[in-house]
Protein backbone atom coordinates (compact mmCIF):
# COMPACT_ATOMS: atom_id res chain seq x y z
CA UNK A 1 0.00 0.00 0.00
CA UNK A 2 1.56 3.17 -1.23
CA UNK A 3 2.49 5.94 1.50
CA UNK A 4 -0.38 8.26 2.55
CA UNK A 5 0.63 10.67 5.55
CA UNK A 6 -2.72 12.15 7.62
CA UNK A 7 -1.14 14.82 10.24
CA UNK A 8 -3.74 16.57 13.18
CA UNK A 9 -3.57 19.95 12.80
CA UNK A 10 -6.10 21.29 15.56
CA UNK A 11 -8.71 19.70 17.05
CA UNK A 12 -10.24 23.70 18.37
CA UNK A 13 -12.17 25.74 16.33
CA UNK A 14 -15.78 25.00 15.28
CA UNK A 15 -18.02 23.18 17.48
CA UNK A 16 -18.32 19.66 16.94
CA UNK A 17 -20.90 18.77 13.82
CA UNK A 18 -22.04 16.76 10.93
CA UNK A 19 -22.83 17.39 7.66
CA UNK A 20 -21.55 20.80 7.08
CA UNK A 21 -19.99 21.74 3.82
CA UNK A 22 -16.40 23.31 2.79
CA UNK A 23 -14.52 24.54 -0.14
CA UNK A 24 -11.64 26.11 -1.01
CA UNK A 25 -11.66 29.69 -1.58
CA UNK A 26 -8.52 30.20 -4.27
CA UNK A 27 -9.31 34.13 -4.34
CA UNK A 28 -8.12 34.33 -0.73
CA UNK A 29 -6.63 31.24 -0.07
CA UNK A 30 -8.90 30.20 3.02
CA UNK A 31 -10.84 27.43 3.55
CA UNK A 32 -14.44 27.86 3.98
CA UNK A 33 -17.12 25.97 6.06
CA UNK A 34 -20.69 26.33 6.58
CA UNK A 35 -23.46 24.84 8.88
CA UNK A 36 -24.00 21.18 9.71
CA UNK A 37 -25.70 19.70 12.99
CA UNK A 38 -24.87 18.78 15.88
CA UNK A 39 -28.12 16.27 15.83
CA UNK A 40 -29.85 18.32 18.37
CA UNK A 41 -29.84 21.74 16.45
CA UNK A 42 -28.64 22.91 13.36
CA UNK A 43 -26.12 25.45 12.91
CA UNK A 44 -25.43 28.53 10.60
CA UNK A 45 -22.33 29.57 11.53
CA UNK A 46 -19.29 30.62 8.74
CA UNK A 47 -15.91 29.98 9.55
CA UNK A 48 -12.04 29.94 7.89
CA UNK A 49 -8.88 27.79 8.41
CA UNK A 50 -6.22 29.08 7.10
CA UNK A 51 -3.73 26.54 7.36
CA UNK A 52 -2.53 27.14 11.36
CA UNK A 53 -6.25 28.42 12.98
CA UNK A 54 -9.85 28.11 12.80
CA UNK A 55 -11.66 31.68 12.85
CA UNK A 56 -15.69 32.22 12.97
CA UNK A 57 -16.23 35.33 10.01
CA UNK A 58 -19.70 35.45 10.21
CA UNK A 59 -22.99 34.31 12.18
CA UNK A 60 -25.05 35.62 9.73
CA UNK A 61 -26.50 34.49 6.07
CA UNK A 62 -28.20 31.57 5.17
CA UNK A 63 -30.23 30.02 7.72
CA UNK A 64 -28.91 27.14 9.75
CA UNK A 65 -28.68 23.91 7.99
CA UNK A 66 -26.87 21.11 7.37
CA UNK A 67 -26.91 18.26 3.95
CA UNK A 68 -26.25 21.13 1.71
CA UNK A 69 -23.67 21.50 -0.88
CA UNK A 70 -21.04 24.12 -1.81
CA UNK A 71 -18.73 24.84 -4.29
CA UNK A 72 -15.64 27.54 -5.30
CA UNK A 73 -17.12 29.36 -8.50
CA UNK A 74 -13.31 30.63 -9.61
CA UNK A 75 -14.77 32.57 -12.39
CA UNK A 76 -16.75 34.47 -10.51
CA UNK A 77 -14.48 34.08 -7.30
CA UNK A 78 -17.88 33.16 -5.06
CA UNK A 79 -18.26 30.25 -3.32
CA UNK A 80 -21.59 28.69 -4.17
CA UNK A 81 -23.97 27.06 -1.88
CA UNK A 82 -27.42 25.18 -2.55
CA UNK A 83 -30.10 23.46 -0.54
CA UNK A 84 -29.99 21.14 2.89
CA UNK A 85 -32.52 20.39 5.65
CA UNK A 86 -33.50 22.77 8.62
CA UNK A 87 -36.03 21.78 11.52
CA UNK A 88 -37.13 18.68 9.06
CA UNK A 89 -37.80 21.59 5.74
CA UNK A 90 -35.89 20.99 2.96
CA UNK A 91 -34.31 23.66 1.20
CA UNK A 92 -33.56 25.41 -2.24
CA UNK A 93 -32.24 28.47 -1.81
CA UNK A 94 -28.88 29.49 -3.44
CA UNK A 95 -26.38 31.76 -1.71
CA UNK A 96 -22.57 33.41 -2.83
CA UNK A 97 -20.17 34.04 -0.45
CA UNK A 98 -17.47 36.49 -1.26
CA UNK A 99 -15.08 36.39 1.62
CA UNK A 100 -17.10 38.88 3.61
CA UNK A 101 -20.79 38.71 3.24
CA UNK A 102 -23.63 36.07 1.70
CA UNK A 103 -25.38 37.59 -0.78
CA UNK A 104 -28.83 34.89 -1.89
CA UNK A 105 -28.78 34.96 -5.54
CA UNK A 106 -32.11 32.77 -6.08
CA UNK A 107 -34.35 30.83 -4.76
CA UNK A 108 -35.86 28.92 -8.22
CA UNK A 109 -33.95 25.93 -9.88
CA UNK A 110 -33.50 22.77 -8.63
CA UNK A 111 -36.62 21.18 -6.30
CA UNK A 112 -35.98 21.40 -2.51
CA UNK A 113 -33.02 18.88 -0.84
CA UNK A 114 -30.45 17.73 0.92
CA UNK A 115 -27.59 15.12 0.56
CA UNK A 116 -27.08 16.33 -2.61
CA UNK A 117 -23.27 17.03 -4.38
CA UNK A 118 -22.08 19.56 -6.12
CA UNK A 119 -18.76 20.59 -8.24
CA UNK A 120 -17.28 23.30 -10.42
CA UNK A 121 -16.31 22.82 -13.61
CA UNK A 122 -13.09 25.55 -14.67
CA UNK A 123 -13.05 24.69 -17.83
CA UNK A 124 -17.06 25.96 -18.59
CA UNK A 125 -17.38 28.18 -15.65
CA UNK A 126 -20.06 26.68 -14.65
CA UNK A 127 -21.32 24.68 -11.20
CA UNK A 128 -22.67 21.22 -11.35
CA UNK A 129 -25.29 19.33 -8.85
CA UNK A 130 -26.38 15.64 -8.82
CA UNK A 131 -29.12 14.23 -7.27
CA UNK A 132 -29.82 14.45 -3.35
CA UNK A 133 -33.44 13.87 -1.44
CA UNK A 134 -36.00 15.99 -1.27
CA UNK A 135 -39.69 15.31 -0.14
CA UNK A 136 -40.51 13.66 -3.29
CA UNK A 137 -37.63 10.91 -2.56
CA UNK A 138 -34.37 10.18 -4.10
CA UNK A 139 -33.55 12.59 -7.17
CA UNK A 140 -31.17 11.45 -10.44
CA UNK A 141 -31.20 15.07 -12.18
CA UNK A 142 -28.11 17.14 -13.21
CA UNK A 143 -28.27 20.86 -13.09
CA UNK A 144 -25.67 23.60 -13.73
CA UNK A 145 -25.63 27.31 -12.36
CA UNK A 146 -23.90 29.94 -14.62
CA UNK A 147 -23.45 32.62 -11.75
CA UNK A 148 -26.82 33.92 -12.66
CA UNK A 149 -29.52 31.24 -13.58
CA UNK A 150 -29.80 27.29 -12.81
CA UNK A 151 -30.19 25.18 -16.05
CA UNK A 152 -31.33 21.72 -15.75
CA UNK A 153 -29.04 19.37 -18.15
CA UNK A 154 -30.00 16.33 -17.76
CA UNK A 155 -32.30 13.51 -16.21
CA UNK A 156 -30.69 10.10 -17.28
CA UNK A 157 -26.89 9.09 -15.93
CA UNK A 158 -26.42 7.51 -12.45
CA UNK A 159 -29.40 5.89 -10.64
CA UNK A 160 -31.37 8.45 -8.36
CA UNK A 161 -29.11 8.65 -4.79
CA UNK A 162 -28.57 10.51 -1.86
CA UNK A 163 -24.98 10.95 0.20
CA UNK A 164 -22.60 10.76 -2.51
CA UNK A 165 -19.30 12.98 -3.08
CA UNK A 166 -18.00 15.34 -6.49
CA UNK A 167 -15.16 16.41 -8.03
CA UNK A 168 -14.00 18.10 -10.55
CA UNK A 169 -10.81 16.78 -12.75
CA UNK A 170 -9.42 19.41 -14.63
CA UNK A 171 -6.85 17.73 -16.49
CA UNK A 172 -9.54 15.45 -18.17
CA UNK A 173 -12.18 18.12 -18.08
CA UNK A 174 -15.04 16.07 -16.05
CA UNK A 175 -16.80 15.94 -13.17
CA UNK A 176 -16.32 12.68 -11.11
CA UNK A 177 -19.21 11.44 -8.90
CA UNK A 178 -18.96 8.04 -6.71
CA UNK A 179 -21.21 6.17 -4.34
CA UNK A 180 -23.85 7.50 -2.30
CA UNK A 181 -27.37 5.82 -0.66
CA UNK A 182 -29.89 4.52 -3.37
CA UNK A 183 -33.26 3.13 -2.76
CA UNK A 184 -33.88 1.93 0.77
CA UNK A 185 -30.59 3.63 1.93
CA UNK A 186 -28.19 0.76 0.11
CA UNK A 187 -25.13 2.18 -0.29
CA UNK A 188 -23.59 2.51 -3.70
CA UNK A 189 -20.14 2.22 -5.03
CA UNK A 190 -19.93 2.86 -8.62
CA UNK A 191 -18.03 5.88 -10.00
CA UNK A 192 -19.52 8.44 -13.15
CA UNK A 193 -17.95 10.98 -15.39
CA UNK A 194 -20.09 14.06 -16.12
CA UNK A 195 -18.51 15.96 -19.23
CA UNK A 196 -21.04 18.52 -19.50
CA UNK A 197 -23.02 16.96 -22.22
CA UNK A 198 -23.84 12.74 -20.77
CA UNK A 199 -23.10 10.58 -17.74
CA UNK A 200 -20.67 7.50 -18.04
CA UNK A 201 -20.17 5.02 -15.64
CA UNK A 202 -16.22 4.37 -15.76
CA UNK A 203 -16.22 1.26 -13.67
CA UNK A 204 -17.45 -0.50 -9.96
CA UNK A 205 -14.20 -1.77 -9.05
CA UNK A 206 -12.45 -0.13 -6.16
CA UNK A 207 -14.27 1.45 -2.74
CA UNK A 208 -16.77 -0.72 -1.67
CA UNK A 209 -20.55 0.75 -0.74
CA UNK A 210 -19.67 4.36 0.69
CA UNK A 211 -22.21 6.73 2.20
CA UNK A 212 -21.48 10.02 3.13
CA UNK A 213 -17.62 9.73 2.57
CA UNK A 214 -15.69 12.89 0.93
CA UNK A 215 -13.89 13.37 -1.78
CA UNK A 216 -11.59 16.18 -3.68
CA UNK A 217 -9.60 16.47 -6.61
CA UNK A 218 -5.96 16.57 -5.68
CA UNK A 219 -2.67 17.56 -7.42
CA UNK A 220 -3.37 14.62 -10.31
CA UNK A 221 -5.67 12.19 -8.52
CA UNK A 222 -9.14 12.03 -6.70
CA UNK A 223 -8.74 11.36 -3.29
CA UNK A 224 -12.11 9.56 -1.31
CA UNK A 225 -11.35 9.25 2.78
CA UNK A 226 -14.36 7.99 4.74
CA UNK A 227 -18.01 7.05 4.59
CA UNK A 228 -20.05 4.19 5.89
CA UNK A 229 -21.30 1.03 3.69
CA UNK A 230 -25.74 1.44 3.99
CA UNK A 231 -28.01 3.70 5.85
CA UNK A 232 -30.60 1.25 5.67
CA UNK A 233 -32.25 1.35 9.08
CA UNK A 234 -33.43 -2.22 8.59
CA UNK A 235 -29.82 -3.26 8.86
CA UNK A 236 -28.73 -4.20 12.25
CA UNK A 237 -26.36 -1.26 13.65
CA UNK A 238 -23.94 -3.67 13.95
CA UNK A 239 -23.60 -4.16 10.40
CA UNK A 240 -23.39 -0.36 9.65
CA UNK A 241 -19.57 -0.46 8.85
CA UNK A 242 -17.68 3.04 8.60
CA UNK A 243 -13.93 3.31 7.32
CA UNK A 244 -11.42 5.55 7.22
CA UNK A 245 -9.57 4.32 4.16
CA UNK A 246 -8.29 6.47 1.83
CA UNK A 247 -8.32 5.87 -1.83
CA UNK A 248 -7.16 7.50 -4.78
CA UNK A 249 -8.67 7.51 -8.91
CA UNK A 250 -6.51 8.06 -11.12
CA UNK A 251 -7.54 7.59 -14.98
CA UNK A 252 -10.10 5.39 -14.25
CA UNK A 253 -8.01 3.03 -11.81
CA UNK A 254 -9.00 3.10 -8.00
CA UNK A 255 -6.00 2.64 -5.32
CA UNK A 256 -6.12 2.15 -2.25
CA UNK A 257 -3.42 4.25 -0.45
CA UNK A 258 -3.99 4.26 3.00
CA UNK A 259 -5.51 2.70 5.90
CA UNK A 260 -4.64 4.91 9.03
CA UNK A 261 -5.08 8.48 10.35
CA UNK A 262 -8.74 9.96 11.13
CA UNK A 263 -10.67 7.76 12.84
CA UNK A 264 -13.42 5.93 10.49
CA UNK A 265 -16.42 8.70 9.73
CA UNK A 266 -18.84 10.07 8.24
CA UNK A 267 -20.94 13.16 6.80
CA UNK A 268 -17.73 14.79 7.44
CA UNK A 269 -16.29 17.44 4.79
CA UNK A 270 -12.91 17.98 2.63
CA UNK A 271 -11.45 20.28 0.50
CA UNK A 272 -8.20 20.80 -1.77
CA UNK A 273 -6.12 24.42 -0.61
CA UNK A 274 -4.28 24.10 -4.28
CA UNK A 275 -1.80 26.75 -2.96
CA UNK A 276 -0.60 24.83 -0.53
CA UNK A 277 -1.05 21.39 -2.03
CA UNK A 278 -2.84 20.43 1.52
CA UNK A 279 -6.00 18.10 1.14
CA UNK A 280 -8.36 19.69 4.71
CA UNK A 281 -10.57 17.09 6.61
CA UNK A 282 -12.64 18.24 9.28
CA UNK A 283 -15.23 16.74 12.13
CA UNK A 284 -18.42 14.45 10.91
CA UNK A 285 -19.59 11.40 12.84
CA UNK A 286 -17.78 8.59 14.57
CA UNK A 287 -21.04 6.10 14.60
CA UNK A 288 -23.82 5.27 12.65
CA UNK A 289 -27.50 6.52 13.86
CA UNK A 290 -30.30 7.89 11.95
CA UNK A 291 -31.32 11.44 12.00
CA UNK A 292 -32.56 12.29 15.50
CA UNK A 293 -31.29 9.55 17.35
CA UNK A 294 -29.70 10.69 20.69
CA UNK A 295 -26.71 8.91 20.59
CA UNK A 296 -25.41 10.94 17.31
CA UNK A 297 -24.27 13.41 20.15
CA UNK A 298 -21.74 10.68 21.34
CA UNK A 299 -20.39 10.18 17.80
CA UNK A 300 -19.99 13.94 16.77
CA UNK A 301 -16.35 14.83 15.63
CA UNK A 302 -15.10 18.65 15.64
CA UNK A 303 -10.98 17.50 14.69
CA UNK A 304 -8.63 19.16 11.74
CA UNK A 305 -6.09 16.96 9.47
CA UNK A 306 -4.00 17.72 6.63
CA UNK A 307 -2.31 16.03 3.93
CA UNK A 308 0.05 17.18 2.12
CA UNK A 309 -0.46 15.84 -2.08
CA UNK A 310 3.07 17.51 -2.74
CA UNK A 311 4.04 19.96 -5.73
CA UNK A 312 1.70 23.27 -4.91
CA UNK A 313 -0.66 24.06 -7.72
CA UNK A 314 -2.20 27.09 -9.01
CA UNK A 315 -4.84 26.64 -11.51
CA UNK A 316 -4.77 29.02 -15.18
CA UNK A 317 -8.62 29.32 -16.48
CA UNK A 318 -9.49 30.85 -19.96
CA UNK A 319 -12.74 32.34 -20.71
CA UNK A 320 -13.54 33.28 -24.24
CA UNK A 321 -15.77 36.43 -24.44
CA UNK A 322 -17.15 38.48 -27.47
CA UNK A 323 -19.13 37.32 -30.88
CA UNK A 324 -16.51 35.57 -32.11
CA UNK A 325 -14.80 32.32 -31.78
CA UNK A 326 -11.75 30.72 -31.38
CA UNK A 327 -9.01 28.42 -29.87
CA UNK A 328 -6.19 29.30 -26.82
CA UNK A 329 -3.42 27.42 -26.45
CA UNK A 330 -0.73 27.07 -23.61
CA UNK A 331 2.75 26.24 -23.33
CA UNK A 332 3.53 24.55 -21.33
CA UNK A 333 0.91 22.55 -22.84
CA UNK A 334 -2.41 21.85 -20.57
CA UNK A 335 -4.91 23.92 -21.94
CA UNK A 336 -6.79 23.97 -25.05
CA UNK A 337 -9.66 26.46 -25.06
CA UNK A 338 -11.41 24.06 -27.12
CA UNK A 339 -12.22 21.59 -25.12
CA UNK A 340 -9.97 22.06 -21.85
CA UNK A 341 -10.17 25.49 -20.73
CA UNK A 342 -8.57 25.20 -17.60
CA UNK A 343 -5.17 23.33 -16.12
CA UNK A 344 -3.16 23.41 -13.10
CA UNK A 345 0.53 24.29 -13.02
CA UNK A 346 3.21 23.98 -10.61
CA UNK A 347 3.55 27.44 -8.47
CA UNK A 348 6.26 29.58 -10.26
CA UNK A 349 5.57 27.99 -13.72
CA UNK A 350 5.57 30.85 -16.35
CA UNK A 351 2.52 29.87 -18.64
CA UNK A 352 2.30 31.36 -22.11
CA UNK A 353 -1.22 31.60 -23.65
CA UNK A 354 -1.94 31.84 -27.64
CA UNK A 355 -5.00 32.92 -29.25
CA UNK A 356 -5.80 31.55 -32.69
CA UNK A 357 -9.02 33.01 -34.39
CA UNK A 358 -11.68 30.85 -36.33
CA UNK A 359 -12.22 31.51 -39.61
CA UNK A 360 -14.06 34.94 -40.11
CA UNK A 361 -13.17 35.88 -36.07
CA UNK A 362 -10.81 38.30 -34.88
CA UNK A 363 -8.83 38.11 -31.61
CA UNK A 364 -9.42 41.74 -30.21
CA UNK A 365 -7.32 41.34 -26.76
CA UNK A 366 -6.83 39.67 -23.43
CA UNK A 367 -8.36 41.04 -20.09
CA UNK A 368 -7.48 40.10 -16.67
CA UNK A 369 -4.40 38.29 -15.32
CA UNK A 370 -2.59 41.35 -15.98
CA UNK A 371 -2.80 40.49 -19.51
CA UNK A 372 -3.57 43.04 -22.47
CA UNK A 373 -3.35 43.72 -26.25
CA UNK A 374 -3.09 40.85 -29.28
CA UNK A 375 0.47 39.27 -28.94
CA UNK A 376 0.69 36.04 -26.62
CA UNK A 377 -0.20 36.60 -22.60
CA UNK A 378 2.57 35.26 -19.83
CA UNK A 379 1.52 34.48 -16.80
CA UNK A 380 3.74 33.48 -13.86
CA UNK A 381 1.26 31.27 -11.98
CA UNK A 382 1.46 31.66 -8.10
CA UNK A 383 -2.07 32.08 -7.22
CA UNK A 384 -5.23 31.00 -9.37
CA UNK A 385 -5.70 33.14 -12.61
CA UNK A 386 -8.20 33.93 -14.79
CA UNK A 387 -7.87 35.12 -18.36
CA UNK A 388 -10.81 36.09 -20.89
CA UNK A 389 -9.57 35.85 -24.32
CA UNK A 390 -11.79 38.10 -26.93
CA UNK A 391 -12.97 37.27 -30.10
CA UNK A 392 -15.19 39.50 -32.67
CA UNK A 393 -16.62 38.47 -35.60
Amino acid sequence: MARFLWVQKQDVGPQLRFGQAMAFDAARGRVVLFGGSTGSSFLGDTWEWDGAHWTEVADTGPDARSGHAMAFDAARGRIVLFGGISEGAFLNDTWEWDGTDWTQVADTGPSSRAGHAMAFDSGRGVTVLFGGNGSAGLRSDTWEWNGTDWAQTEDVGPPARQGHTMAFDPGAARTLLFGGAGTNGAGLGDTWSWNGTSWTQLQDIGPGACVGGAMVFASSAAILFGGVNTIDTTVPVASHHLNNNTWQLQGERWTQVQDMGPEPRWRHSMAFNTQDAHIVLFGGLSLFAPDGDPSLATGLLGDTWEHDAGVALALVEVFKAGTGSGTVISSPAGINCGGSCAASFPRGTVVTLTAIPAAGSTFTGWSGGGCTGTGSCTVTVDVATTVAANFTL
